[in-house]
């Protein structure tokens, strides 16, 4: 048989939840003077919180350190160059054309997912080019360090007469046949 004593406390206890519940939420209705705050227009219940002073400047830890310089972003790209392109493999693909173009295959690894392959840069002395590449990342961006791997097409610029040239794109080389 059921004792009628269960419900009972539970009801008592039930009722005392809500009683708290209602002085908690009454007190957050509440600003520090205990008047309420004004209600937020479309929503029934709903108040605003008191307006806090915010300092007109922050204050400087150390007045008289150099200021830092801070490099700008790339227009094109939208990031900020942080180094040189961890390149994993160069592959070169020569395009059946009269004349001849020349493509370098980059695999490499960026450091996150936010970070972007900056624009390459190339210089030719003779039968060897070398291309240079950089990480760009968005300083307001905030990304997990996961290693995300990336495969970058560049066209290499000039004429390739016949002959053996090699190519070094962040310190990694191919050799290819013309």
């Amino acid at each position: 048989m059921r004792s009628s004593v269960q419900p009972r406390a539970f009801n008592q206890a039930g009722g005392l939840l809500v009683l708290l519940l209602t002085l908690l939420l009454r007190s957050c209705v509440q600003g520090d003077s205990g008047e309420s705050q004004p209600a937020v227009s479309g929503v029934p219940g709903a108040t605003r919180p008191a307006a806090t002073a915010v300092p007109a400047t922050a204050p400087t830890l150390n007045p008289t350190a150099a200021p830092t310089v801070t490099p700008t972003a790339t227009p094109a790209t939208g990031g900020v160059p942080i180094g040189p392109l961890q390149v994993d493999a160069v592959e070169v693909v020569v395009l059946e054309s009269d004349p001849p173009q020349v493509q370098a295959v980059v695999r490499a690894t960026l450091p996150n997912p936010c970070a972007t392959v900056g624009p390459a840069s190339q210089t030719r002395e003779g039968t060897t080019i070398t291309v240079a590449l950089d990480v760009l990342i968005d300083p307001d961006a905030f990304c997990a360090d996961v290693l995300q791997p990336v495969e970058q097409v560049i066209p290499l610029g000039g004429d390739f007469p016949p002959g053996s040239y090699t190519v070094t794109v962040n310190g990694v080389s191919a050799t290819f046949t013309v």
